[in-house]
């Protein structure tokens, strides 16, 4: 079943939710339950890389920039480094510019292009594995059984939200309130325990 069927009050409800769940989601861009890792191998003489062909499927929303690693596929995990990133108008200037773009040797750093490509520094030269963090894009609750993939002791905070709008709806400024006050709680409590450390 889908929640799309529903009508009425049930529907507004649903919305309700989701509106509630996004509005948590997208408070904070680092929230731990939505960092996901990835890895892939390059390939020698490409140095840009879109979303899709990394991750391969459609919840992309952001790189995670601190943690972007590569190493010898061949060699093995023995031989990984850190690296470096810098911005995209210097990694186009640095290594795609005059007789750069001909340069081939084990990627050190890299940047993000505008369409959200990762792009390596230098080109690579052979087969390396590259290792990092994503972060996924709000989740949309779809099916009468989805549940929300923030931590569980945190859900009662969406139908506190929701009686945010219902109370608005309905013009019941108690039932306004009383979610409110229990919505900032739990925001509170959630974004000390899931967010990186400052």
């Amino acid at each position: 079943d889908s929640v799309s069927s529903t009508t009425g009050m049930a529907r507004r409800l649903a919305d309700w939710i989701n509106t509630a769940l996004n509005d948590v989601e997208t408070a904070h861009t680092d929230w731990g339950w939505m960092r996901n890792s990835f890895s892939f191998p390059t390939v020698s003489g490409q140095s840009e890389y879109t979303p899709a062909s990394i991750i391969l499927t459609s919840d992309f929303a952001e790189w995670e920039t601190q943690q972007v690693r590569n190493y010898a596929t061949a060699v093995g995990l023995d031989s990984e480094i850190f690296m470096d990133m810098i911005d995209y108008d210097t990694w186009r200037d640095a290594y795609l510019y005059g007789a750069t773009r001909s340069v081939r040797s084990r990627p050190l750093q890299f940047a993000i292009a505008p369409n959200k490509s990762l792009c390596l520094g230098p080109v690579p030269d052979g087969n390396y594995t590259i290792t990092g963090f994503y972060f996924r894009k709000p989740q949309v609750l779809v099916g009468d059984t989805d549940n929300p993939d923030m931590p569980d002791q945190f859900h009662m905070m969406l139908v506190y939200k929701a009686m945010m709008y219902y109370g608005e709806y309905k013009k019941a400024s108690e039932v306004y309130q009383h979610g409110e006050i229990e919505f900032k709680k739990l925001m509170e409590r959630l974004t000390n325990s899931r967010l990186p450390p400052a």
